[in-house]
């Protein structure tokens, strides 16, 4: 198949665009490069060590932004794309200020653009969407089911069930994939996971929040269901939870990178107002209908990680000892 990935130079992108690959299609990418988390040094180390790893190379790269209607169209012609997997977003929840102001143009309205560049596209037949666990807001039964209601209580959760409702509407074949605390070597986008593993590596100290419990979810696994949303007919007009199905609290992640880290310092620091009160996705539907199976539980994903961050992100081989 020939593919459009919007964001296929980010963390998951990446990942996703070198699987396709390897699985044989045409991949085409969509990418500015955009570091939100205002973190350069950081995000530079992120991009060097997608190079490194990932090293199959896409049919085309189009430095366009979802924000230029008329470049998402000319991506659309020049690739011919049967499908578009639309991952090109401000992807956190808190971006640093300087940045707030870009998430309605870019997460909402470019959103918008990539739905009616698909819509009046003669080529492309099926979008696949992440959404985002934050869409439900707080998490109202435990696990949480995909038909909860969504009543987000963030903008970032806002502006993905916004999206969720307007690609809805679509008659042609869309499929929603609503992950969750996804991580993995070259994430950079300053989600708890990889502030605690940079935190760790570094030895700097950190913190977590007393009792926050999160579906941790390692980024292979996250591609794994992409892929599947990808190909399965019985997807079409599906929503989908996509996680490891399987609460556990930011302390016990911080716990396991202190076994490879025995010197690693974290301070656990009691909730606030900010937080979103989550837990575990019901994975019952992703696994019926998709076949999807997670086979990453935090100690393996984080062992994963680390491997990788030796083998391609400069961490010193004597610094860590990986268990198998």
């Amino acid at each position: 198949m020939r593919i459009l990935v919007t964001g296929g130079r980010g963390f998951i992108g990446s990942y996703l665009t070198e699987k396709l690959l390897a699985l044989g299609h045409r991949v085409y990418i969509l990418d500015r490069e955009i570091n939100f988390a205002d973190n350069p040094p950081s995000f530079r180390k992120a991009m060097l060590g997608r190079r490194k790893m990932l090293r199959r190379r896409p049919d085309a790269v189009y430095p366009f932004d979802i924000r230029s209607p008329r470049k998402l169209t000319e991506a659309m012609n020049k690739s011919r794309a049967e499908i578009v997997v639309h991952l090109a977003a401000v992807s956190m929840a808190r971006p640093p200020k300087r940045y707030e102001h870009l998430m309605g143009p870019i997460n909402l309205y470019g959103t918008l653009n990539v739905l009616n560049a698909f819509e009046n596209s003669p080529f492309t037949r099926r979008l696949v969407f992440p959404s985002s666990s934050l869409a439900y807001g707080h998490y109202t039964r435990d696990p949480q089911p995909e038909e909860s209601y969504l009543n987000p209580v963030n903008d970032y959760g806002i502006m993905k069930a916004a999206c969720e409702y307007a690609i809805r509407m679509s008659k042609k074949e869309w499929v929603i994939l609503r992950p969750t605390s996804v991580y993995g070597f070259t994430d950079c986008a300053n989600r708890v996971t990889q502030l605690l593993l940079d935190a760790a590596v570094s030895g700097r100290p950190a913190w977590v929040i007393r009792g926050e419990a999160l579906d941790f979810t390692y980024v292979e696994d996250v591609v794994n269901g992409f892929i599947k949303a990808i190909a399965s007919k019985a997807a079409v007009r599906q929503i989908f939870n996509l996680s490891r199905g399987v609460a556990r609290t930011a302390d016990d992640f911080a716990g396991v990178l202190k076994t490879y880290f025995p010197k690693f310092i974290y301070e656990v620091r009691p909730p606030t107002h900010q937080e979103v009160s989550r837990g575990a996705q019901d994975m019952t539907k992703a696994k019926k209908i998709l076949g999807f199976v997670p086979k990453s539980d935090i100690e393996d994903g984080i062992r994963k990680t680390l491997s990788l961050m030796v083998r391609f992100g400069g961490l010193p081989a004597g610094s860590v000892r990986l268990r198998k």
